[in-house]
């Protein structure tokens, strides 16, 4: 009889123990997802950041490429570019003289 009361204490010690080191498991376990986390978090900042850097540089890359090319075809055509302006028109005044009313 003793020993049976022996082996169901020792059982019990046992259960205690192992849920012990279970919930010591458990909280460092969550401690290290918590800051896992934290660095995942910095981690998709980060990608978004670059995401939206790399498109900015994509349109600028479209947009030299078509000016580039519409230069090219301008410059293959025999276009130069015009340096002085022409007027069909003469300038018109830009204010009324005191002696005019409306």
């Amino acid at each position: 009889m003793k020993l049976h009361y022996f082996i169901k204490i020792i059982k019990r010690n046992i259960l205690f123990i192992l849920i012990f080191f279970c919930a010591i498991a458990q909280v460092i376990i969550l401690n290290h997802d918590s800051t896992s986390g934290e660095k995942i978090s910095a981690i998709l900042v980060q990608i978004e950041q670059t995401e939206e850097e790399n498109n900015k540089l994509t349109q600028k890359i479209a947009s030299a490429s078509a000016i580039a090319a519409i230069s090219d075809k301008v410059k293959k055509m025999g276009f130069v570019q015009n340096t002085t302006t022409v007027s069909l028109v003469s300038p018109l005044p830009i204010a009324f003289s005191a002696k005019t009313s409306l």
